[in-house]
């Protein structure tokens, strides 16, 4: 990736050996990958520019009553703020 090109969003999965057993036993999908379900939510408790923006909870994908892993996701916005609801402007477009 060249310098200074970063991705919209940057983040952490951990997989706990609960959820990592339980995809095991799910076995693979079609293409012969285990796979994930990840549901994030804004970081209410955000108090550093250092914290994640997202944080929420992994699932083995259609697996009922899964056990959960963790994630924390950032906003790579170029000023540290993180606003994901900042409004669009003209230069948002294409």
């Amino acid at each position: 990736m060249p310098s200074g090109n970063l991705p919209v969003f940057s983040g952490t999965v951990d997989l706990t050996p609960d959820i990592l057993n339980a995809a095991k036993k799910a076995g693979p999908n079609a293409q012969g990958n285990y796979s994930f379900r990840v549901a994030l939510w804004d970081n209410d408790k955000r108090d550093k520019d250092t914290s994640p923006h997202y944080k929420g909870q992994v699932t083995v994908n259609k697996m009922e009553n899964s056990p959960k892993a963790y994630s924390s996701f950032w906003k790579n916005d170029g000023n540290g703020a993180g606003n994901s609801s900042r409004p669009s402007s003209s230069d948002d477009l294409f």
